[in-house]
């Protein structure tokens, strides 16, 4: 009788003992990815405030901000003189529609239809 009731009490526990030991693992699973995801987010904020203090050093001289007010925001001292190109507006390579095409250009315009 005594035997029955230990088997009935570990009979009844295991189960319990055994669904928190899962629980508890899976758990510390969620915990490790977690952990993880954490860890590679702080990497890429560090990285991240490495180039933010790079651009701070840098923009502390004034001749870079200077020279980034001039490329960036088209900007130019009092009495300095700017000089501007204009590039040439591309030319054509097909000819218009209203030239005779060459037996190869009407192929070329039937496939790019």
């Amino acid at each position: 009788m005594n035997r029955q009731r230990v088997l009935l009490v570990l009979s009844i526990l295991a189960p319990v003992f055994l669904l928190g030991f899962v629980s508890a693992w899976r758990k510390e699973g969620e915990l490790r990815r977690l952990l993880s995801d954490a860890r590679q987010e702080a990497s890429v904020i560090e990285r991240s405030n490495t180039k933010l203090r790079d651009l701070v050093q840098y923009f502390s001289l004034r001749a870079n901000v200077e020279r980034e007010a001039k490329k960036r925001l088209n900007l130019a001292k009092p009495g300095e003189r700017v000089v501007i190109f204009i590039s040439p507006s591309p030319v054509s390579v097909l000819p218009s529609p209203d030239v005779p095409l060459v037996r190869f250009w009407k192929w070329f315009r039937f496939w790019d239809e």
